[in-house]
């Protein structure tokens, strides 16, 4: 069978004769030097362009539950078929190895794999090494040589899921720095001299000290650190049954967005557009955010009321005035969502067009207002927003009247009713 590269391939990048002919007889503690000049410059060849490349090391990061593994086997089905990518062409059909610690081959993997199309003729799973006994031990990630034959046996193999990582740690300690930079240093080294993807899953770790992405993957920093492109699939706050698949750090390529999939009938759907959200933004909104978050959340809220109490505008020209305003994208798009905003297409060659809901209140308030003393909107945790159509007494007298009777109309069809409850 043949692989995507030879044992010797990282070999190529370097002008071989050369080395040899003034390199001297190694001895030990001699150090190991390659002069730059020798070096010969190429591109990055990617597997998913600009997302997942191959010869290197990829991390995904979530929660459990969040579709991870599904994700996973969606990659595997298009590398399997050279079906393209989300936002890409196709690409060409190749091989995958998988490395799952969680899932039964027969009721899981395998149906997941069918689902998606894939062609189960070129992916193989690695369920551990024969030890010469008539027995089969569990492979540990302390010795990769038996999944560099594994590559060799995938018939051009060019993607590797490990699913999760820190199921083949063998004795190494996740939480420790030197010796898990050790561990996936040989893995990466693995991925360039056999030329393929190695894409390894972990679990997001609770928020500790830090709401920031790069800090959340489960045990040490290594793991981000070693990977050359890290990824989190987290659930859209707004939308249980939505997921997005959010840029943490590309050592490779800009940052051009996310992606968001949903998963229907047990199968990854991808949306098609970009996702500008920031991670850290969303894991802060799943979260409930810090008083910082919240506050910048009710300072889009009331930017969005004030911009469009007339007259619906532009999404362009609003996100346009909101980053004037110092209001994040992802921010805006929070406020969006707790407001009700109203989207509609501006004729058939029309952009979108935002509106506010012709009617809004938050439920479960026992002040007169949803603003504080200070005039800040109060916690959204603590506030609800529905619309409804707009009556025929919130009409004329009628909405002049909706103040005396205990509610504070902001504006045509915005209004925000006192007192209790739904």
């Amino acid at each position: 069978m043949t692989t995507a590269n030879s044992e010797n391939g990282s070999l190529s990048k370097y002008t071989t004769d050369r080395i040899a002919a003034n390199k001297p007889t190694p001895v030990a503690g001699m150090p190991e030097l390659i002069q730059m000049q020798d070096v010969r410059s190429e591109p990055v060849r990617w597997l998913w362009p600009g997302r997942v490349a191959l010869g290197k090391l990829s991390l995904l990061i979530g929660d459990p539950g969040v579709s991870k593994s599904t994700l996973t086997m969606d990659l595997a089905a298009r590398v399997s078929t050279g079906g393209g990518w989300p936002d890409a062409p196709n690409g060409n059909a190749g091989g995958v190895v998988i490395l799952n610690a969680e899932d039964g081959l027969a009721d899981t993997v395998r149906p997941r794999l069918d689902l998606h199309s894939a062609d189960v003729d070129r992916i193989v799973a690695m369920t551990g090494v024969h030890r010469g006994d008539g027995k089969v031990a569990g492979f540990s990630l302390e010795d990769v040589r038996p999944l560099a034959r594994a590559i060799d046996e995938c018939d051009g193999c060019q993607l590797v899921v490990i699913d999760p990582v820190s199921a083949f740690l063998g004795r190494t300690d996740s939480h420790v720095n030197a010796e898990v930079r050790g561990l996936l240093a040989e893995l990466a080294r693995l991925a360039e001299i056999k030329g393929v993807a190695v894409l390894a899953l972990t679990h997001l770790s609770k928020g500790g000290n830090s709401s920031r992405a790069l800090y959340r993957a489960m045990g040490s920093l290594a793991f981000v650190a070693a990977a050359r492109a890290a990824w989190a699939v987290v659930t859209d706050p707004h939308d249980e049954g939505r997921r997005l698949f959010l840029h943490v750090k590309n050592n490779l390529a800009p940052n051009d967005g996310g992606l968001a999939y949903r998963i229907h009938e047990g199968r990854v759907e991808w949306e098609s557009g970009a996702v500008r959200d920031a991670v850290d933004d969303v894991l802060g909104a799943a979260g409930g955010g810090d008083s910082s978050q919240r506050a910048e959340r009710d300072e889009a809220v009331v930017f969005l009321i004030e911009e469009l109490r007339s007259d619906p505008l532009p999404a362009r020209e609003l996100e346009a005035r909101a980053k004037d305003a110092g209001i994040s994208h992802s921010t805006l798009r929070r406020a969006k969502s707790e407001l009700g905003i109203i989207v509609r297409k501006a004729g058939f060659d029309g952009g979108w067009v935002w509106s506010l809901p012709e009617r809004a209140h938050p439920l479960n308030q026992e002040t007169v207002s949803a603003f504080g003393n200070n005039g800040r909107l109060r916690d959204p945790e603590q506030t609800r927003w529905e619309t409804s159509p707009r009556s025929e007494a919130s009409e004329g007298e009628g909405a002049q009247d909706k103040h005396a009777e205990g509610g504070d109309h902001l504006g045509d069809g915005l209004e925000f009713v006192a007192g209790g409850g739904a």
